[in-house]
């Protein structure tokens, strides 16, 4: 397919059909929706790099008021492997009930050595992802060949380089805040 003679939208003004609503603050998004009944939940966290879990008390977040459910994701003596790995999820009648649930939860860990610099990790036998089918999450670069390179490119080219790389951190940030709500609620419980 040949590359367009003319541009019909690149390099011109596209008219945003949500433009005025976001920047106006009229938008909804689904974090704005509130059905009867709904739940709201949170997700709690590892606070470390390395850890492994000592034990998780719940009992004082299953009688603050507002609590309905929780879902261990983790048990003691689990591993985890990253600041913010997901430990439990709490549900609450409201996100304020949901947020004091999950400051009742206690848990203790065992922190354990971390790895931050790619070197030490590729050094490290233990590796950086423990028991995730992969024993690191950093792979050494390695060499590789092609039949007949000299021939095939590099003869031809005007200039050679060599360097090493790596890929800045990039992080999208969206203007909405993120959520799910169901178009429609369970209408008994099973």
């Amino acid at each position: 397919m040949p590359w367009p003679t003319t541009r019909r939208i690149i390099g011109t003004k596209v008219q945003r059909l949500d433009g005025a609503e976001k920047s106006t603050g009229r938008a909804k998004y689904s974090y704005d929706i509130n059905r009867p009944g709904m739940l709201q939940a949170k997700m709690l966290r590892c606070p470390h790099a390395h850890a492994r879990v000592k034990s998780i008390d719940t009992a004082a977040a299953e009688k603050t008021p507002g609590f309905r459910a929780l879902h261990a994701v983790v048990k003691p003596n689990d591993e985890l492997f990253f600041a913010g790995a997901e430990v439990l999820a709490i549900a609450a009648d409201t996100e304020e009930h949901a947020d004091d649930c999950l400051r009742a939860v206690r848990v203790e860990y065992d922190v354990l050595p971390h790895l931050v610099k790619e070197n030490d990790t590729l050094q490290s036998p233990a590796g950086t992802l423990g028991g995730m089918g992969n024993p690191s999450n950093v792979l050494p670069g390695g060499e590789s060949s092609t039949d007949n390179f000299e021939q095939n490119a590099g003869q031809n080219a005007a200039a050679t380089h060599e360097g090493r790389y790596g890929v800045a951190i990039i992080s999208h940030q969206c203007l909405e805040p993120h959520g799910l709500v169901p178009s429609g609620m369970p209408t008994r419980r099973t």
